[in-house]
């Protein structure tokens, strides 16, 4: 079925029969979405988000919209606009306030940081420090580090460059369970400091 034959109405009467026809005009609204999504991107790259992460919340309010349309109301084009536009703009509010941003510059603790061998702690921080922007978290991660006990520290060192917990305990000489441990105890820890 060629979208391009059919107006917003019928193809809104046809997903009323059938949901099969969404489709149909998300294919439609594609560039349209991809625009409005091209204007937030550059001030939500910052954020770490990805276009496709916006692209997904426009679908979802273009999703929205087609659930939510008054038939009475404005032209659909202008109405998904209006959606997709408020949408996206609370995405951004959201995504940028003081709350957000620890999960924006968030690193994880179960997955390496880079795939060097010989990279430490304060290599990665001063590799990324200028990704943070304002955030200066390489004084953070080193000073919560010096407030870690000895072997803590050293669990900790060995976690944020990727080692597996068996890795660890062969590195340190202690056993996995007891690597958990002291994991446990540096998230009790971080969730307090940060």
């Amino acid at each position: 079925m060629n979208y391009e034959e059919l107006n917003d109405y019928e193809i809104l009467y046809l997903i009323g029969e059938s949901d099969d026809y969404r489709e149909t005009i998300f294919k439609k609204y594609r560039p349209m979405l991809s625009d409005i999504c091209s204007k937030y991107m550059q001030s939500l790259k910052k954020c770490g988000m990805e276009f496709d992460d916006l692209y997904q919340e426009a679908l979802i309010a273009l999703n929205r919209a087609i659930d939510s349309y008054d038939y009475n109301s404005s032209l659909f084009y202008s109405y998904v606009n209006i959606c997709v536009n408020r949408h996206l703009s609370t995405f951004y509010r959201t995504s940028t306030t003081k709350r957000s941003s620890t999960l924006n510059y968030a690193i994880s603790m179960d997955c390496a940081i880079n795939d060097l061998d010989d990279v430490t702690i304060y290599d990665v921080i001063s590799d990324n420090s200028n990704v943070y922007g304002d955030v200066d978290i390489s004084l953070d991660i080193i000073d919560f580090k010096n407030q870690l006990s000895d072997r803590e520290a050293q669990v900790f060192e060995l976690r944020w460059n990727g080692f597996t917990y068996k890795e660890i305990s062969k590195l340190i000489d202690i056993k996995i369970k007891n690597v958990d441990y002291y994991m446990q105890k540096i998230r009790k820890k971080m969730h307090c400091y940060f």
